[in-house]
């Protein structure tokens, strides 16, 4: 029977292990076989995301459970960099490995993938991987469960991450307006929203403009 969850799967690999006189768990569970790894196995772990979507998920969390963040972000973005890391699908599949993860871990993976992208990059993927007013769950083709995310800990993230990279002034308001245009279909939310985030922003008040932002779209 397919794998329900990281500890089936750990289960059938020692079990293979102990049976063909292998260590196959242990190779693929280094951080430090990541470039073989996404060299030799590429091809199947993206295949099962297609054919088994949520066994492959499974295989993904059990890979990297005792994994750095780096070493995560390392993994998913050399297996997954032709999905683009502003894509439903590529924050589908980070919200699936992270699904029982701390906030503050979280936190820190995105803040290594998120090194080096735009303002606009940075607000599809946020919006995306929390699933912002349901919007990932209807465009991902990568059909998995993940955990619901309530509003604060989406605020808290926001927050997080903004701090870590150090965002610019321009840079955060961009990014606010961007999060708003991406969440919202509705006209006269989204340009009343704007307002509060020029509004804050005209203030001094950066932290009062992502609560605002994000609480507004709740």
């Amino acid at each position: 029977s397919l794998p329900a969850s990281a500890d089936d799967v750990d289960l059938a690999m020692r079990t293979m292990d102990k049976t063909h006189g292998t260590s196959f768990t242990a190779w693929i569970k280094s951080e430090q076989n990541i470039p073989y790894i996404c060299a030799f196995k590429k091809d199947v772990i993206v295949d099962n995301l297609v054919c088994r979507p949520q066994q492959a998920i499974h295989a993904l969390q059990w890979m990297t459970a005792d994994w750095s963040t780096t070493s995560v972000a390392e993994l998913v973005l050399k297996l997954f960099y032709d999905r683009h890391i502003d894509s439903p699908d590529f924050a589908r599949i980070i919200a699936g490995i992270r699904d029982d993860w701390s906030l503050e871990k979280t936190a820190d993976l995105v803040n290594v993938l998120l090194i080096g992208e735009s303002a606009v990059s940075a607000a599809a993927f946020l919006v995306h991987l929390t699933d912002q007013s349901g919007i990932c769950s209807h465009e991902t083709t990568v059909d998995i469960a993940v955990h619901r995310w309530a509003n604060d800990d989406r605020i808290s993230l926001v927050r997080s991450v903004a701090r870590s990279l150090r965002w610019k002034d321009a840079f955060l308001q961009t990014f606010l307006l961007e999060y708003a245009t991406f969440s919202l279909a509705d006209l006269d939310r989204r340009h009343a929203l704007s307002r509060v985030v020029y509004q804050e922003f005209e203030n001094r008040s950066m932290s009062r403009a992502v609560s605002r932002t994000l609480e507004q779209m709740a």
